[in-house]
């Protein structure tokens, strides 16, 4: 698997920015107004109405288990998109299987959950394993370049990466796909008319106009370099399409 996918680690501005606050704000009496709990994951956030005024209530859990409260006059943002299946806060918990760093199993042509079908995941839960294809005369050539006649046997096959769609910039490629089958389904059942005896369903003419406009809208994203169905163009860096 890749150890250098920035999906895994904040960004170095992150970092510099949190260093500068930390210098500032983490240390000295009297001025002591940002702390990092390591190790620690929110759990669960409510509203607390004891005092006059409105506060949050956030369950901080620790890697020993052991649970705090902490009362905030500011809303505390849960982000549970981040927690993976082993997380009490995790949102797919029972909804899903899990591979063996936590992350949900899903189908690589639309990033649905396996155990439930209708069921798509998007951000950074997101991970599909690729092949990401073979070296040829010392070079490394992606599974997704044309390689012409080149037999399988002759070829020394790379190890498979992981690709974890975690920033906006790489999980967005996933948007039109998700939103894509989602409406070509609602379509297919709303307007079928028959069904063909390999399975497929026969829509009426309103449904094949409808499945022609989500086409159109599938091919602006990739057009504009924002549609990844092919995943090893995901991990070579190669915009689809080109």
């Amino acid at each position: 698997g890749r150890v250098d996918d920035p999906s895994t680690t904040l960004t170095p501005v992150t970092k510099a920015r949190l260093q500068a606050a930390l210098q500032e704000f983490g240390n000295g009496e009297g001025k002591k107004k940002l702390t990092v709990l390591r190790g620690c994951e929110c759990t669960a956030v409510n509203l607390s109405c004891d005092g006059p005024d409105t506060a949050f209530l956030a369950t901080v859990k620790d890697k020993h288990g052991n649970t705090t409260e902490w009362l905030s006059p500011l809303p505390v943002v849960l982000a549970t998109g981040f927690s993976l299946g082993s997380s009490p806060s995790c949102v797919l918990r029972g909804l899903s299987d899990w591979d063996d760093t936590g992350r949900p199993i899903l189908s690589p042509d639309c990033d649905e959950v396996e155990k439930t079908k209708g069921l798509f995941v998007v951000g950074p839960m997101v991970k599909h394993t690729v092949d990401v294809g073979h070296v040829d005369d010392g070079l490394r050539v992606p599974s997704c370049a044309k390689i012409g006649g080149l037999k399988t046997d002759e070829r020394e096959m790379l190890e498979p990466e992981d690709v974890i769609f975690c920033f906006i910039y790489k999980f967005r490629c996933r948007f039109a796909l998700v939103a894509g089958e989602i409406l070509s389904r609602l379509i297919a059942e709303y307007h079928a008319v028959d069904s063909a005896g390999d399975g497929s369903i026969v829509v009426d003419q309103e449904g094949h106009r409808k499945l022609a406009e989500v086409e159109r809208m599938c091919q602006k994203w990739k057009d504009r370099g924002m549609l990844v169905t092919d995943l090893s163009c995901a991990v070579c860096g190669k915009v689809e399409g080109s």
